[in-house]
């Protein structure tokens, strides 16, 4: 282990010397043109909030901006870069030390010390959106040597925690404001040290970011930053027809030749880590007979839904992870990678539990993909005979502890590059929508977070996927292309499909007036 660890240090920080972080903003040897004043993105959600601990895409895409973190990830090298932390070591499996970058100020003014480091990810104990991701986090035995050095205490081993501590749920607050205006407040008003700093926020329409002249990284090319709440997809791709927006996140794959037309604008896409799930609650009693759950999994056309729900623009899955996944491997199928589709055997099964006619609700969050898929995954069910209805409701009114009735079945989507962030769903911590009750599952789920030896782990995370999908409390079916529509003219916006998980340099992106 240490021998693994001790090799894990010396190529991170070789990685992490050969870039700095952020470079040196409006320094792009062309100070003599004009540069447009704001940028302007459309995405098709607004956040629920700004606070710093992120869990969503659409609360990502300002946070990344307005935030920094203790070091930054590059998805398409894997490489760890510095970010408020300048250089870090393994002490041992437990401990890990970061030297902080001096001279740092929050948007504010107010210096970011190792205290708002320790205050930031002391809050992720808890709050409901942190809590599973940082449970190896060991906030009593963290500790700051001075105002730029911090060492972070591990309750057990965690192989994903530098990843974990590159931003998401563990970007940096201003421990002095936060503690003075509370967390209501400081979500609505966020302060950071990031590229950006909040302008305004108009719920409903949009949230505009301007230039923090105080991050440490230079100074953003362009002076505001717009990004615009449309929720349906050809409203986004007539926000670039018209020329009203400068990049729209998420164009729907029958729409790219028609962006591509568009004079002045082009399509960038590439596979990505989003994923859709057909999720039965693993608590709920309806579904605790396997032969119901087989008669559910065996009753879906993954192939049909896949190509219905996205108009063949996404892949089949193969696995319950995506395939740019580490340990991605045909499991389905009994490893041919292909999902069994037998409704004649799915109805045999039904009336052999006797459970024809029984009611199931479908639980789906507002979108235009989720009504499809439900629609789809309803009349496949209703044909071998269950009884199904679809309910649309944001996710937050369904959670347990706000409704009193949790969902049953329903659609999810997921969207993390490393392993064990998209398995902590089934963990029983996690709560939401599959609700585990599975010692084993939860079992395997610790030793595989908890594993450094690399060899050890491809069996262990083959051995995972093979379990989940035996149990057949989920059906990952589709797995999408990520796909946005932008301006030719946009200078310093290195296209990543990974962009979706908030690798957003936007502070290099900017467009020259003629």
């Amino acid at each position: 282990m240490k021998k693994f660890v001790s090799l894990l240090l010396v190529l991170v920080l070789a990685m992490g010397m050969l870039a700095a972080c952020g470079g040196e903003g409006g320094n792009d040897g062309n100070s003599n043109k004009a540069v447009k004043e704001r940028i302007i993105v459309v995405t098709e959600e607004e956040p629920a909030h700004l606070g710093p601990r992120t869990n969503s895409v659409a609360q990502g895409i300002p946070n990344r901006l307005i935030y920094s973190a203790l070091m930054d990830y590059d998805y398409d090298t894997a490489t760890f870069n510095p970010d408020l932390a300048t250089e870090w070591e393994w002490l041992d499996d437990l401990h890990l030390k970061f030297k902080l970058r001096e001279g740092v100020k929050f948007s504010n003014g107010e210096d970011f010390t190792a205290e708002d480091v320790l205050f930031s990810f002391a809050q992720t104990k808890t709050d409901s959106t942190a809590i599973s991701t940082m449970a190896w986090y060991d906030d009593v035995n963290s500790y700051a040597n001075g105002d730029y050095e911090v060492v972070l205490a591990f309750n057990y081993p965690y192989f994903p925690a530098m990843q974990v501590l590159c931003g998401g749920r563990t970007y940096i607050a201003d421990k002095t404001t936060y503690e003075k205006v509370g967390a209501d407040a400081y979500q609505r008003e966020p302060i950071g040290t990031g590229p950006y700093k909040l302008q305004s926020w108009t719920t409903g329409s949009n949230i505009v970011l301007e230039r923090n002249d105080t991050w440490y990284g230079g100074q953003a090319k362009t002076p505001e930053f717009e990004i615009r709440f449309v929720q349906e997809a050809n409203s986004r791709v007539i926000a670039l027809e018209t020329g009203e927006a400068d990049m729209a996140f998420y164009i729907n794959g029958n729409d790219a030749d028609r962006v591509d037309s568009f004079d002045g604008y082009h399509i960038e896409r590439g596979r990505a880590y989003k994923y859709y799930t057909v999720c039965l609650n693993m608590q709920n009693p309806k579904f605790a007979d396997r032969r119901v759950r087989e008669a559910l999994s065996l009753a879906i056309d993954l192939d049909a839904l896949t190509d219905a729900t996205f108009d063949g623009q996404a892949s089949v899955m193969t696995c319950p992870i995506p395939s740019k996944t580490e340990g991605a491997t045909p499991i389905y199928g009994g490893g041919t990678g292909k999902w069994e589709y037998d409704p004649d055997k799915a109805a045999a099964l039904v009336k052999e539990c006797g459970v024809e006619g029984m009611e199931i609700e479908l639980h789906i969050a507002s979108g235009g993909e989720f009504k499809t898929a439900a629609e789809i995954v309803q009349q496949f069910w209703n044909k071998v005979g269950f009884n199904v209805h679809i309910e649309t409701s944001k996710l937050a009114a369904r959670e347990p502890a706000a409704s009193g009735k949790p969902w049953e079945a329903s659609i999810r989507s997921g969207n993390a590059s490393e392993v064990t962030s998209i398995l902590i769903i089934y963990d029983s911590a996690f709560g939401s929508r599959i609700g585990n009750n599975d010692d084993k599952l939860d079992k395997m789920l610790d030793d595989l977070e908890q594993c450094y030896d690399l060899e050890k782990r491809k069996t262990m995370i083959k051995e995972t996927l093979q379990y989940i999908y035996d149990i057949r409390y989920t059906m990952p079916f589709a797995e999408v292309d990520t796909i946005f529509g932008i301006r030719d003219d946009i200078e310093g916006c290195k296209f990543s499909p990974s962009i979706s998980l908030w690798n957003l340099e936007a502070y290099n992106w900017v467009i020259y007036e003629d």
